[in-house]
């Protein structure tokens, strides 16, 4: 962190190559920058100065340095709120809340942001909307969780990507539809 502005967190895996299998010898660094569009960049810089910092400790060619997997959370459902004249502003404050919540640095239960590799289940999203102020009860409730390049994952895979620890949790698309309870 202390050689590059950029770069917001960090895990490091050991006894893991990119693409999270087991590697004994092998060091995978997980790294979250402000702007990933520099990555090929600032990546490079990181492993020259590890190499530097760290001869003889590391093996060069069993060093991976690799953006996190992103994860989207895609979102839709409908609350119910008491008033008519709170629907739309309910509405809007739930979905700033769950974008806040999926937020790497700020997000989460305690506002403290997430580590690499841990991500929030569905119970986590479903309680997120039942305590949001203002919410009577939640009518209907969906969550998808895909990739980047928009592949839905199953339980099984998304477990597995959450053991390998190299995932970061993000908000997809939220449609959070707020009706005046009837």
């Amino acid at each position: 962190l202390q050689t590059q502005r950029d770069i917001v967190k960090v895990k490091c895996l050991s006894c893991t190559d990119a693409q999270g299998r087991r590697d004994y010898g092998a060091i995978t660094l997980v790294v979250l920058l402000k702007n990933p569009e520099f990555f090929a960049q600032i990546s490079e810089n990181l492993r020259r100065v590890l190499e530097e910092k760290c001869s003889g400790c590391i093996v060069p060619e069993k060093l991976n340095i690799v953006p996190p997997v992103i994860l989207r959370y895609h979102i839709s459902g409908q609350i119910s709120v008491a008033d008519y004249s709170a629907v739309s502003r309910v509405q809007r404050e739930t979905v700033q809340a769950v974008q806040a919540f999926f937020h790497p640095l700020t997000g989460g239960i305690e506002h403290t942001g997430w580590k690499i590799g841990e991500i929030p289940n569905r119970m986590m999203v479903r309680n997120l909307l039942d305590n949001a102020p203002g919410v009577v009860r939640i009518d209907s409730f969906y969550l998808r969780i895909c990739l980047e390049n928009g592949e839905e994952l199953t339980q099984s895979r998304l477990t597995e990507l959450e053991e390998g620890g190299m995932v970061l949790a993000s908000p997809g698309e939220i449609q959070i539809t707020a009706v005046a309870q009837s």
